[in-house]
């Protein structure tokens, strides 16, 4: 008999705790349920009671293909997402970012109060007025002046700030104190994911210091030892470069969907030329604080660090995620280096060599 949903992702999660390679391995290429955006809007649709007849005639002609796509797809665009919700009048906002989490690969971050556009969204989610008024605010909105996005503060007040102003747009009741509160507060909007920048510099900063230890070692014993940011790209390269690998399956695909860090991708990040990858912020997590030996301890931290970020917690039907939660395990099961062990495993998943994870 097919597991159901809630049992898929419970014995997902007990599968973490898998301590043999060869098991672990095992499982995430030949049992893993993949997490697919088609069986979230299928539980979207059933909690609401609403066909996808119902979904189509309130997107519209436009969406009608579209959505047959979505309907056996892994994963849709957030924008896709938002306008699914929309539609369908989502109005409670925890339950409309836990479907982007589930749904989306390309951005799946929670709704962001410096982000106009999410401002938007929100309020028309709240107020239940529809994908049509969605659409016409933002292009009402479409120039709205954005200065102080990536070279703005970047203070921990300024993550402060980001929560002031959710709290004042919780008063936005009306198109009007919609119009006033962008007219007041647009010098603060921008996409640009501060908290995620501060959590991600605090890792850094971690990982230099124990780099500088390990360099005033070495000159103590008179070895010569040149180490940059390059030796963080290195540590961090816990998965194959997609570019390098063709012939992926779907489990390999998932795990790749995003290139690990090189030093340019590095470098940008650390410039705030780019915002930073949620696959980045967990690696650095594992190289900094992921040989705590509390299993348990560990998930948390982590998953509170994903969401002052806004991005999705830990979740074992994700690939990606499944493997990294299992290098936490093997922590706990015999002090295993966690980056060594996600390596080890992305070795036989991808079936590459020690290079190749470089």
């Amino acid at each position: 008999m097919e597991k159901s949903r809630s049992t898929h992702t419970d014995y997902a999660e007990g599968k973490t705790r898998t301590y043999d390679i060869d098991d672990a391995c095992r499982y995430i290429t030949q049992e893993f349920p993949i997490r697919r955006s088609c069986e979230e809007l299928e539980k979207l649709l059933d909690s609401k009671d609403v066909s996808v007849d119902f979904l189509k005639k309130k997107m519209g002609r436009a969406y009608a293909v579209q959505i047959g796509k979505w309907l056996t797809s892994v994963s849709i665009e957030r924008d896709s997402a938002i306008k699914i919700l929309l539609a369908l009048k989502i109005n409670d906002i925890s339950e409309a970012e836990r479907f982007i989490f589930r749904t989306c690969s390309d951005r799946a971050e929670a709704f962001y109060e410096r982000d106009h556009e999410d401002l938007i969204a929100i309020y028309c989610l709240r107020n239940q007025l529809g994908l049509l008024k969605y659409k016409e605010l933002i292009e009402k909105y479409k120039n709205l002046t954005v200065e102080n996005d990536v070279l703005g503060t970047d203070s921990i007040g300024n993550a402060r700030d980001t929560i002031e102003l959710a709290r004042e747009f919780d008063d936005v009741n009306s198109l009007e104190a919609l119009e006033n509160f962008f007219t007041c507060n647009s010098v603060y909007f921008g996409d640009f994911n501060r908290a995620a920048y501060e959590i991600f510099q605090d890792y850094y900063n971690m990982v230099i210091k124990d780099i500088e230890i390990s360099r005033a070692e070495f000159r103590e014993a008179n070895v010569r030892h040149k180490i940059g940011l390059v030796d963080i790209c290195k540590a961090m390269a816990t998965i194959p470069n997609k570019r390098k690998k063709t012939g992926l399956n779907l489990i390999q695909k998932i795990i790749a969907r995003k290139e690990p860090t090189d030093r340019d991708k590095l470098s940008e990040i650390l410039n705030k030329k780019t915002q930073v990858p949620r696959k980045h912020l967990m690696v650095l997590f594992l190289l900094t604080e992921g040989e705590v030996v509390d299993y348990r301890d560990s998930i948390n931290r982590l998953n509170h660090d994903l969401r002052t970020c806004g991005m999705p917690s830990l979740d074992s039907r994700s690939p990606f995620d499944w493997m990294v939660m299992n290098a936490l395990f093997s922590v706990e099961a015999d002090g295993n280096n966690p980056i060594d062990r996600m390596k080890m495993v992305a070795k036989k998943v991808f079936g590459v060599d020690d290079d190749e994870l470089r």
